[in-house]
């Protein structure tokens, strides 16, 4: 301890006297360096502030020697001489004024232009411009000049009063020759201006107007900034600008509020008594950093005098002593200096301390040079002792961690090496995948290329096939011409959905397929996907059935068209597959909460079922369960394909029960939001109670309407066949317990239903029951047969509940409660003066759409390429046009471009719908992004082209024929 009390007291003592004398010293120099920066901020406010003086009445003096110009003159003394020929001028002038402001009539708009355009405000408008060029930038806003009445006489831009004269800054110009107003904001065009007034004298010295002149204040801006970064200030001075009452107009630091009363900025500098005096003084405007800041008042120069800016110069104090720190690095060095003298003052001390270190200093380097065994004299009770001791254990620690050391090292080396042959072999994969990603894309591009070239080729023929097929079979037609028609349509329309199932397989492969979320009728749109394939049931003699079950919400929110997709393509190869039996579909909750469902859909079949170890390859793309050349059954391989992949983008997923020669049971699952019902439903107490017996041959159709029929509150009893139905009559009517209502299927085995209404006509019951027919198929013979033997209703197969309950109601006399009369939806016609064009380079499109239109009484003109279309629309005949995207000279979508255009300068709107061969992912977006207002795909059918007018001309501003 003595030896380091020793070595310490040598060392401080000196040490600490130098930074006492280096601290007295920085604190002088500081306050000494306070009073030059403080001169020198306060004389360089002021010569700043001079500055801008001498700007402002540079910009005065410009306006002065323009109250001399001739235009000018002669311009006041011609307005001068015409109203003091007047007879009450005040009169006159509040007349023209009130009117201006609009309180009497309209505003003079003649005499604004001709104040705006005669000579003096042109050649006022070209004096700015030039200033504006002279200057790089824009000096003056607006100029007014208004005569010794106070109305204008010549304006740059439109004022919001006529007379002048009751206005501060004419009366100031008028009185003192010259008025500079204070600065003020425009908050629309965010600048800062003032206004400059000079009274204009004629030749004999009478006064004959007023010069205003709005000022820019970005000039004055500008300077200021420009001198906070000048050489002189160093990039350390920063300026505020603030008007008399303390208002900031602006700063090289400021970002605030326009116009901000900022009286904080000067609080604590005195300003004097009569503000002629620049005072430096000390301030901390944040509470963490020093500001030393000075202010000056301007005075104005020559004329211009009143405004009273103050200019506030600051300074980072922290900046500003910078010099100091250089001082103090020369006290570092005297402290070092003072180091070196306490260690010679020291030496004596230590010499004995520094034997036995270099002593230890030398077993070091002995160590250094590998013999890690020497261990050095540890003998003695001071610190150099124990310095020894410890140091003969670290001796021994480092020499067992280097014999660690070079095993690890060994180690880490094989491990290095393997980790470079590793690394290698991924770059190279990395390579590979690159290249691999590389060859994909670019097939991807060809891929979807040759699709939309192909969808467009087979489309265009396509379309003339399809729609010379329909106009044809408008005609009179001998039975085998129409026959042949027929299957011509039926082969086109099986063609064109394998191009569609085929562009939907592109579209999800490419991952630009989207579905669109929007509430729908999921029982009704089950209805009517199943509706669409009855006749195929009915042809081969097939039962379909659709069981929905009542926990189902009747309104889901989701993508109805791609639902029902997916259920059509199940539906129709189930009904492809049977040969006889039935096809079912069964709908039932799989999990509900209050945000949404999953429903769980099967589709059920009496068909030939498809092996275990073909199950899988039916879902993938171009796959069938039978390939053969032999095959019974055609088609791509894509529908359940596609169906999957639909599925799948519905949160679901879809599998199969089957086995070969026991039928199949496709299932799937689809999430769906659930949607509020848009209308109240009917109650149920309307149908409460009513006995009524259900005759139909197929299990599971009893099963359904049992269910349906009890979910109204009604008594239901099913029997298999018509000779049973007749049976139960008959006991019902000995027992007294009469059926109220009778649902027949019309085919049945030995007694169809035409036959069991027949018979229940011809006996004699106490109470003839309601009888109601079910079909599979709407015919119109089942309909004539209904009302000769007495059947109230007929629906058609496979029921749904509302249509249902609406015939029951309505058979059984039920009326309904408190119920709105029904809507008469009068028939489309076509007014006589709708015109439509047809932009088509195709002579059998052409021939269709032409023939299509006609027929549904609309005026047709065809044109053949888009140059003659626009040529047609800008003629401003026609309300609608059909543009065809691919033609020559100019094609569709630039055609339409070039309609709007000309329609932006002021021409009447013409609906323009999209007619293409283009139907891949993204063609539709394109057609509407260029303008056109709806989007019909090739082959086109007479009923989507009128659907397309209707809907483009309901969405419209006018209506076609009312332009």
């Amino acid at each position: 301890m003595r030896i380091a009390m020793k070595m310490g007291l040598g060392t401080l003592v000196p040490v600490a006297l130098i930074w006492c004398v280096g601290i007295y010293s920085l604190n002088v120099g500081r306050d000494s360096l306070r009073l030059d920066i403080e001169r020198s901020s306060a004389d360089r406010a002021s010569d700043v502030l001079d500055e801008l003086d001498r700007l402002l009445f540079q910009r005065t003096v410009e306006w002065q020697s323009y109250a001399r110009h001739p235009l000018l003159q002669r311009t006041l003394r011609a307005s001068n001489n015409e109203m003091d020929g007047l007879d009450d001028v005040r009169e006159h002038v509040d007349r023209i004024d009130r009117a201006w402001r609009g309180e009497e009539g309209d505003a003079p708009l003649a005499l604004l232009e001709q104040l705006r355009s005669n000579e003096l405000s042109v050649e006022l408008r070209s004096r700015l411009d030039d200033l504006s060029q002279e200057y790089g930038h824009s000096v003056f806003g607006e100029v007014f000049v208004t005569n010794r009445h106070g109305v204008n006489v010549a304006q740059t831009s439109r004022t919001s009063d006529y007379r002048q004269d009751d206005e501060e800054w004419w009366q100031e110009a008028r009185e003192h020759s010259l008025f500079v107003g204070d600065v003020e904001y425009d908050s629309s065009a965010e600048i800062y201006s003032c206004d400059i007034c000079v009274r204009v004298d004629d030749d004999a010295g009478r006064f004959a107007g007023v010069i205003k002149a709005v000022f820019d204040v970005a000039e004055v801006i500008d300077l200021l900034h420009e001198r906070a970064s000048s050489r002189d200030a160093g990039g350390t001075v920063t300026y505020t600008l603030l008007t008399a009452d303390l208002r900031v107009i602006c700063g090289t630091n400021y970002s605030g509020i326009p116009l901000e009363r900022r009286s904080e900025l000067i609080a604590g500098i005195d300003v004097g008594e009569r503000g002629e005096v620049v005072i430096a003084q000390r301030a901390t405007h944040d509470g963490a950093r020093e500001t030393l800041s000075a202010l000056a008042r301007s005075h104005g120069l020559g004329s211009v005098r009143g405004l009273g800016w103050l200019l506030l110069a600051e300074r980072d104090a922290r900046l500003a002593f910078a010099p100091l720190d250089d001082l103090q690095s020369q006290v570092v060095w005297a402290a070092a200096l003072a180091s070196v003298l306490s260690i010679l003052l020291t030496g004596g001390i230590a010499t004995g301390f520094a034997r036995r270190l270099i002593a230890m200093t030398a077993m070091v380097q002995t160590m250094r040079d590998g013999e890690a065994g020497t261990r050095v004299d540890a003998r003695g009770g001071d610190e150099l002792a124990q310095l020894g001791f410890c140091f003969n254990g670290m001796a021994a620690a480092i020499e067992q961690a280097a014999l660690e050391l070079e095993d690890r090292a060994a180690s880490l080396e094989d491990r290095n090496r393997e980790l470079a042959r590793e690394v290698q072999i991924r770059r190279d994969a990395e390579t590979e995948l690159v290249d691999a990603r590389k060859r994909a894309e670019e097939a991807t591009r060809l891929k979807s290329e040759f699709l939309a070239n192909m969808s467009h080729e087979l489309r265009t023929p396509l379309n003339g096939v399809i729609g010379t097929t329909e106009l044809a079979l408008d005609t009179e037609l001998t039975p085998p011409q129409r026959e042949l028609l027929e299957t011509c349509k039926t082969s086109a329309d099986l063609l064109l959905s394998v191009i569609n199932d085929i562009l939907d397989f592109s579209k999800i492969e490419a991952g630009k397929l989207d579905l669109i979320v929007e509430p729908f009728d999921l029982r009704k749109a089950l209805g009517a996907t199943l509706r669409t394939v009855a006749h195929v049931a009915e042809r081969k003699g097939l039962e379909l059935t659709l069981d929905v079950a009542p926990a189902v919400p009747d309104y889901v929110s989701g993508d109805c068209g791609r639902f029902r997709q997916v259920v059509m393509n199940l539906v129709g190869n189930a009904l492809k597959f049977t040969a006889s039996g039935e096809v079912g579909v069964r709908v039932t909750p799989e999990s509900m909460t209050s945000e949404g469902v999953t429903l769980h859909v099967q589709i059920v079949d009496t068909g030939i079922g498809i092996p275990e170890e073909k199950q899988d390859l039916i879902f993938r793309a171009f796959a069938q369960a039978d390939g053969t050349i032999t095959r019974e059954h055609g088609g791509t391989g894509l529908g359940l394909s596609i169906s999957r992949q639909l599925v799948g983008l519905m949160q679901g997923r879809i599998w199969l029960e089957s086995s070969a020669g026991e039928g199949s049971n496709f299932q799937f699952t689809a999430r769906f939001g659930v949607a509020a019902a848009p209308v109240t439903a009917v109650s149920r107490g309307e149908l409460t109670g009513v006995r009524v017996l259900v005759v139909d041959d197929n299990a599971t159709n009893r099963v359904v309407l049992d269910g349906l029929l009890a979910g109204f509150g009604m008594r239901p009893l099913c029997v298999a066949g018509g000779i049973q139905g007749l049976d139960e009559l008959d006991r019902a009517e000995r027992d007294e317990e009469e059926y109220e209502l009778v649902l027949l299927d019309a085919m049945m085995p030995e007694l169809d239903g035409f036959g069991v209404a027949a018979e229940i006509q011809r006996r004699d019951f106490r109470s003839r029951p309601v009888v109601m027919m079910l079909s599979s198929a709407c015919l119109t013979s089942d309909v004539l047969r209904c009302e000769q033997v007495g059947i109230s209703a007929y629906l058609t197969k496979p029921v749904l509940r509302a249509p249902l309950r609406e015939a029951l109601m309505r058979a059984l006399g039920v009326a309904r409660q408190n119920a709105a009369a029904p809507a008469v939806i009068a028939p489309r016609t076509v007014p006589t003066a709708s015109r439509v064009l047809v932009a088509e380079d195709n002579l059998v499109n052409q021939l269709v759409a032409r023939r299509f239109l006609e027929s549904a009484g609309y005026e047709v003109e065809v044109v053949s390429d888009g140059r003659q279309a626009v040529e047609a629309v800008i003629d401003g005949r026609f309300e609608i046009v059909f543009m065809d995207v691919q033609m020559p000279e100019l094609d569709g979508l630039k055609a339409t471009a070039e309609i709007r255009r000309r329609e932006s300068r002021g021409a009447r709107r013409t609906h323009i719908i999209a007619m293409t061969a283009h139907a891949l992912a993204g063609d539709k977006e394109r057609c509407i992004a260029a303008g056109m207002d709806s989007y019909v795909s090739k082959p086109v059918r007479r009923a989507e082209l009128l659907h397309a007018i209707e809907a483009v001309v309901r969405s419209g501003t006018a209506p076609v024929g009312d332009r």
